[in-house]
């Protein structure tokens, strides 16, 4: 409509129409019908008026839009483009070319919208999600989806962190322990946590094994041996080595009773007798059973 409003103008100035004072005379140095006030180039008989994107001088070279800038024609709705201005400009659509797509935004629909990226911005960043890429992809979370909670880890923020297990990365397992669940527990050790020393034992590697004992079962009782502390020291003997048989004696269980000797504490003397081996045996007397009294005689003082 515009385009025909335009060329009946040109003509009725052709013809004289309009304020009678003014008797400037119409200049068509090309002689195309149209004034150079309205042709794009007025040297150029197969050029009328400008056409979007024609370098032009004033505004009414432009039938269709404006002479902007640095001289050039655009339409007059920057949702439009084209020659004649039919097209719809860039990122724009629809029939009447003011859909702007999801992806795009701003005035001139020229910006991408959200968090697309890239050329058309039809790319989609890796911590971003969803139809219109709006939402935090997998685990991450912030404003601008850059942050990846500690425990999890990985370039697409989806891998549990450390030690910590589960479908939400949020449960740490018995043999890992700490505020981000990469220490540790109890007495495990290894790079995943997963050795427990031969000192201790249990579901969870945390009972002191055989009869170690202390805060690390580190230490092993004196009526124990062995390197694995599972074997009765000395002359201890029982289920938990706290028997300590007749023929030994001391603290440690570790020196031989009276009368026995042999380095088992399993010799009883010549002189001794008896199930304890504190008996005078023969006809010994005195405390050490070492005297043969007259009335006997013999090596063994049995006679």
């Amino acid at each position: 409509m515009r385009l025909q409003c335009f060329f009946l103008i040109v003509l009725l100035i052709g013809f004289g129409c309009g304020d009678d004072s003014v008797n400037e005379p119409v200049v068509d140095k090309d002689n195309d019908g149209l004034s150079e006030v309205f042709d794009c180039d007025d040297n150029d008989p197969e050029k009328l008026a400008c056409e979007t994107g024609d370098a032009c001088q004033h505004e009414e070279q432009c039938p269709l839009g404006y002479c902007v800038g640095d001289g050039v024609c655009v339409c007059e709705s920057a949702n439009f483009t084209g020659a004649d201005c039919t097209e719809c400009a860039k990122n724009w659509e629809g029939e009447n070319c003011d859909v702007c797509p999801a992806n795009f935004t701003g005035e001139n629909c020229d910006q991408c919208a959200n968090a697309w990226e890239g050329l058309n911005c039809s790319g989609c960043p890796i911590n971003y999600t969803g139809e219109n890429c709006d939402t935090c992809a997998n685990n991450w979370s912030g404003d601008n989806c850059e942050v990846c909670p500690d425990n999890f880890s990985g370039p697409d923020c989806d891998t549990c962190n450390d030690g910590w297990t589960g479908e939400a990365c949020d449960v740490c397992p018995a043999n890992f322990a700490g505020d981000d669940c990469d220490t540790c527990s109890n007495a495990w050790s290894g790079e995943n946590c997963d050795t427990c020393p031969d000192n201790v034992t249990g579901d969870n590697c945390d009972t002191c094994a055989n009869a170690w004992s202390g805060p690390s079962c580190e230490t092993c009782p004196s009526n124990y041996t062995g390197d694995a502390c599972d074997t009765c020291a000395d002359g201890w003997e029982g289920d938990d080595c706290e028997i300590c048989p007749a023929n030994f004696q001391g603290n440690h269980c570790d020196v031989c009773a009276e009368g026995w000797q042999g380095e088992a504490c399993d010799v009883c003397p010549e002189n001794f007798t008896g199930d304890n081996c504190d008996e005078c045996a023969n006809q010994w007397l005195g405390g050490s059973c070492d005297v043969c009294p007259d009335t006997a005689t013999g090596e063994n003082c049995s006679l």
